[in-house]
């Protein structure tokens, strides 16, 4: 699928002393239907010493689709507006597949956030309008997706890890895209999908895992809803 021209952003992300990243983002608006969040759509560039991590989640429908898409975009709801404009270049999405409950992936911000509502992936109403300019740093199919439960995720997780293993007290923390992730969970998890990605481990579905990722995706022929939980 080609790419839509939108309003956009640039950025690179260079190392620094002590190992630090300092995320450097330009402001590009292209075209005069830009409507950047939390900007006046003016030229401009913003330096910052540290990298910030956020979550985004995605159902297994939001997944597919993504994954068959040019993933250059990820959007999200319109609730999610004032959660975005928190967001900046050189930031990174922590991708989450909620109904397995498996580290996806890493995005990269290249620009935005910006409303859209030209569909991307169905003819109708696209509900994800809440939109940034990405980059894929990993992707993961869901059966390399890393489970949270895992034991070199769930007792390392700041979230996770004072929990046990079969309870349900620690999903608030996957509850709720653009959620920020503390910076050690977010190297954590970077470290681990980045190792995973060079060195892919496989992870098999269970069968009740594999029935609900059929019974959620949409028969062949027809388009995916979305495109980012």
């Amino acid at each position: 699928m080609a790419p839509e021209t939108t309003p956009g952003c640039r950025s690179r992300t260079t190392a620094a002393s002590g190992g630090r990243r300092l995320a450097v983002r330009t402001l590009r608006p292209r075209g005069p239907h830009c409507k950047m969040l939390g900007t006046r759509c003016a030229p401009m560039v913003v330096r910052r010493d540290t990298v910030s991590y956020f979550l985004d989640l995605f159902s297994p429908e939001t997944h597919a689709a993504f994954a068959a898409s040019d993933r250059t975009i990820s959007g999200f709801r319109i609730l999610h507006r004032r959660a975005a404009t928190r967001v900046h270049a050189g930031d990174v999405l922590v991708c989450y597949l909620t109904r397995l409950s498996r580290w996806v992936g890493l995005l990269q911000v290249e620009g935005g956030p910006f409303e859209d509502g030209t569909p991307r992936f169905t003819a109708g109403h696209d509900p994800f309008v809440v939109r940034f300019n990405v980059k894929p740093i990993v992707w993961l199919s869901p059966e390399h997706g890393i489970p949270i439960r895992d034991p070199s995720v769930w007792t390392r997780l700041g979230f996770t890890q004072r929990h046990q293993p079969n309870s349900t007290t620690w999903t608030g923390g996957v509850r709720k895209s653009l959620a920020r992730l503390s910076d050690n969970d977010g190297e954590l998890l970077e470290r681990l999908l980045r190792d995973q990605s060079t060195h892919p481990k496989l992870h098999p579905l269970a069968p009740s895992e594999t029935r609900s990722l059929r019974s959620h995706l949409p028969p062949v022929g027809r388009s995916h809803r979305g495109l980012g939980a």
